[in-house]
Order: C-alpha cells, then structure tokens, then sequence
C-alpha cells in the first residue's frame, strides 16, 4: 500500500510538473495576459514582469490591490474606471477609516485633476530665496536642506529655480512627500502649492502625508517652514462636525500657537501704503510695512466728491446707503440688499464708463453669495458699458 501511494505521488508529481510547464510556456508566448488583482502575485505568474498594465474597473480596486500588478516589472500603468461609481468593497470599518475604501483611481483624479499637478509660483519663488539666504547667509550646506512639495509640477519648478550652475543650490534635495519617505535633513522647506478661492486642498488634506513632510527635519534648531498667513481666511469646512472636531484649524496656524519658530515676511507689495495701515496695525501688530510708496499706486480721481488728505481722494471711500434693509436670498440660507447693489453697480458703471478704468482692474467682494449674484446680474447688462468683465475677478 505505501509503494502505491509513493507511485501515485510520483504520478501527481509529474503531472502537476508538466501542467506547469505548459502553462508557463502559454503565458510565455501570449502577447497579453489576463487575472485578477491579487491573481497577479499568485504561484502562476512568478517570475514573470509585465511592462504594461491595463487596470479594468480601477475605481473599484483598493490600493493595496492595485500595487499587486503595478509590481510585476510594470514601467506603464494604464486605469480604467469610474470613481463616481462603486468604490472599494471594504468590510473592516478600521481599514475604511484609514483611507482603504478609497481608489488609487480616486486619489489619483483627486491629486490633480484628471492627473494634472499644480504649481505656485509665488512660493516657489519664495523657497529659493529662501534656501539661497540658508546657503549663503547662513552657511548651512546645500546638502543638509530638502524642500518638499505635494505636487510634481512644483517640485520641477522648485528644481528649475534651485538647480542653476552658479547659485551654489545645486545639492539641495527637492522632491515630493514620496520621494522623502525614509529619508531626512537637517532644514526642511515645505511648499504647500494649494491656494484658491474654492477651500480645495488636494493631498494636504491627507494627514499622513502631512506627518511624512513635517518629520523629515532632524535638528532641533531648524524651523520647519510653511508658507502662510494664519491672519487670512482659515480652511473651509462644510461639516459642522468635522469643525467641532478641529478641522478647521489649519496645520500653519496650529504650528503657530504651538510657538514654533516662524519667520514674518515684514513687506507687502499690493496694497497702498494708506490702505495697509489698519490691517497692519490691527492683525500684525504694525510689523509688516508696505513696499510700495503713494506714487507706486496713484490714488485715482473716483465718481463721487473728494475727501481730506493731500490728494484730495484718499484711497478708502465708505459709502452709507440711506438704511436700506436685507432680504433673503432665494435659495432662503443667504442675504441680499438690492439698494446696496444698485450703488455698486452704479459706481463701477461710472469708473469705466466716465473715469477711463478697465473692468478687468475692478473687483466686488460681498460676504453672501445672493449678493454676489445680485450684483452679477446687475453688472452683466448690455448697457453697463462692458461692466459684465467685472465678474470674472471674483
């Protein structure tokens, strides 16, 4: 009996050997293979690399899922899907929570728009001077500084700017949050890139990778920049819970009241000088001074009668509408004051159409967005004399 089941065994053994090398030798000469996502790191496949991968249904794949065939030698990865359907099957609420219900098709669409990145050229400018002031200044060697970024197109441009043959910069590591996991220096730079109008934050709003950029500094002495301005409008949170709970508070200003070092940029270049003293006075304490002067920004000759001051028209009008009372907005959550918008109407009407000014120089703010479209309306009229420009600089 046990010379039969060694027999047998022998058999199977053969069997089992064959059947694998005939299905090794078709995957060998098929131009393209198909499997699962986890199929793709079983026992079949071993051995074998696939330098391009089609992903189907990739808005339905985790992402622990999807790096299983994006591993076997892949060098293009091709996602097809949808991530306003179906998203991950995820039974463990614990995984759902740390962000495995979610795509590497949806966190790809969300990092950039179908795959764009974004750049900020304001601050990109503003971390080479300064990781050159670091270098030249301060004697602190371009190969102990890093500067990090969320985004790919930042980073090349960051790169463009540090990465030229006589600014001494050349060694500095710039890369994304990625591109720094593992690694550290002794001064990191972090260039957050994201700045609009809409509150939208892409990857910033991922607190692991936040937790990446800000612990790749290892000395103590070195402040870890970010560029900001907590005094300004703080992040936008729809969910009531979600502020309740703090999200609300952006890391730049946590940071702050924490008292971690921080540098103040002491100098504006928009404003009129006459203009920046209250917000200087009142937020900054009068620490930040404008670098601009009163012939820098000549005062214009505006549509109504001149006030004090050496020029006759100070740069800052109030206007007092005669007590006119608000009303709900249509949709019932909003406000508007059609006494309000008709005098604004009427004064930009009067800037371009008798004063010379381009509607594209003018902007209206309002606080309610029934304003905002009240105004619009108003503005938008053929007869404004192209006052309709005015609201696409909202």
């Amino acid at each position: 009996m046990t010379e039969l089941m060694k027999a047998k065994n022998a058999v199977q053994g053969s069997i089992d050997c064959l059947k694998d090398k005939i299905q090794r030798g078709i995957i060998s000469g098929s131009e393209v293979v198909c499997c699962t996502c986890i199929g793709a790191g079983g026992p079949e496949l071993k051995g074998f690399s696939f330098p391009l991968l089609v992903l189907d249904e990739g808005s339905q794949a985790s992402e622990p899922e999807a790096l299983v065939p994006i591993m076997k030698g892949t060098r293009q990865v091709i996602i097809v899907g949808d991530h306003k359907q179906l998203p991950p099957t995820v039974l463990s609420p614990k995984a759902a929570e740390q962000g495995l219900g979610v795509s590497l098709f949806e966190r790809m669409m969300e990092a950039g728009d179908s795959g764009k990145s974004y750049t900020n050229e304001g601050q990109a400018t503003l971390v080479a001077r300064i990781v050159t002031s670091l270098v030249k200044d301060h004697d602190v060697q371009p190969s102990s500084i890093g500067c990090i970024s969320f985004y790919a197109a930042q980073v090349s441009l960051i790169k463009s700017l540090l990465h030229q043959p006589n600014e001494g910069t050349m060694a500095v590591q710039v890369a994304s949050v990625d591109g720094f996991q593992g690694q550290e220096k002794d001064v990191i730079v972090i260039s957050t890139v994201r700045s609009n109008s809409g509150g939208n934050i892409g990857f910033l709003k991922d607190p692991r990778r936040l937790n990446v950029a800000i612990t790749r500094a290892k000395r103590l002495l070195v402040v870890v920049i970010i560029i900001g301005d907590h005094k300004q409008l703080p992040p936008t949170i729809q969910s009531q819970k979600a502020a309740e709970q703090g999200l609300s508070v952006s890391l730049f200003e946590r940071m702050m009241e924490a008292g971690v070092p921080s540098t103040l940029l002491g100098v504006q270049y928009r404003a009129h000088p006459l203009l920046f003293e209250f917000p200087s006075a009142r937020f900054y304490s009068g620490a930040v001074q404008s670098g601009v002067s009163p012939e820098q920004r000549p005062q214009l000759t505006p549509p109504f009668p001149p006030g004090k001051g050496a020029a006759g028209h100070p740069p800052l009008v109030f206007f007092h509408d005669g007590g006119s009372k608000e009303e709900p907005g249509d949709s019932g959550k909003s406000y508007k004051n059609k006494s309000q918008a008709t005098l604004v109407t009427h004064i930009v009407t009067s800037l371009v159409t008798n004063h010379g000014m381009q509607p594209s120089g003018i902007g209206c703010i309002s606080f309610y967005a029934a304003q905002v479209s009240l105004i619009k309306s108003m503005l938008q009229q053929p007869s404004k004399g192209g006052c309709q420009q005015v609201i696409g600089t909202w």
